[in-house]
């Protein structure tokens, strides 16, 4: 038999489980959809279509979102943008909320790269034994 004190508790917990939760999708990264009309208002008249300052093409990137073949691009775009370099003075700056969501949207999908791709590390190069190492080694052996 549960006492009322007990359901209360339950009660109290299943709420905050539930806020929690809710919450958590509050802060989710953004996705595609919410960062594109983003980029089209602040940076495609400098880096679209016939323009293309700095040698990049953002209106190019939109067009096919594909990081596994653009994710250099991107993380420069972000790079940039956290440092306060883009977009420039004269121009219309990007809003707290802008920038947290293109920057998330870009971690998020970097995130999903690197864990579908974990791939080979590279040639791992053995280390080589200091001399007296070497001859101890070669004590050891004989």
């Amino acid at each position: 038999m549960i006492s009322g004190s007990n359901k209360l508790t339950r009660r109290a917990l299943g709420a905050g489980l539930t806020l929690c939760l809710s919450a958590g999708s509050l802060w989710a990264a953004p996705d595609w959809k919410t960062v594109e009309p983003i980029l089209a208002a602040k940076c495609y008249d400098c880096h679209g279509g016939k323009k293309t300052k700095g040698k990049v093409d953002l209106k190019a990137l939109a067009a096919a979102p594909d990081f596994t073949r653009t994710f250099e691009t991107w993380i420069r775009a972000m790079e940039t943008i956290e440092d306060g370099d883009m977009p420039p003075p004269k121009s219309e700056q990007l809003s707290d909320q802008e920038t947290a969501a293109i920057t998330g949207w870009v971690n998020r999908e970097l995130d999903k790269l690197a864990t579908a791709n974990p791939g080979d590390p590279g040639p791992v190069t053995m280390r080589r034994l200091t001399n007296a190492e070497y001859d101890r080694t070669i004590r050891d052996l004989t």
